[in-house]
């Protein structure tokens, strides 16, 4: 595929902001997240309800071996831990 003027100029975009944010993925989307935010966007969280009281888990932090689903009950926070 042949870069035209427009694929560079969007390269040089992509990888100023990247740059801007030291190509941290988190700094990267909480920025677009605030972005779009204070355009008036809808901005989609499949975060937990914060007010059940349950306390959303950091996927990063469960070892790969616990990451498989084994029956239908859904898993709390206190159960993967």
């Amino acid at each position: 595929m042949q870069e035209t003027d427009v694929i560079r100029e969007i390269r040089e975009i992509r990888e100023a902001f990247a740059a801007e944010h030291d190509y941290d993925i988190d700094r990267m989307m909480e920025a677009l997240r605030h972005s779009d935010l204070a355009k008036g966007r809808k901005v989609v969280s499949f975060a937990r309800d914060w007010t059940s009281g349950e306390t959303p888990v950091d996927l990063r932090s469960i070892p790969e071996s616990r990451k498989t689903v084994s029956d239908a009950s859904p898993r709390t926070a206190v159960d993967a831990a």
